[in-house]
């Protein structure tokens, strides 16, 4: 599966932010990144 983002306009203060790396925590990978 791919995603694709495109932005528009971006503001001052704009953060890209993904829903997290689940089922990764044993590998010492964080939920947040």
């Amino acid at each position: 599966m791919s995603a694709q983002l495109e932005v528009l306009e971006p503001g001052l203060a704009v953060a890209v932010q993904d829903r997290g790396r689940f089922g990764f925590r044993r590998l010492g990978v964080p939920v947040a990144g």
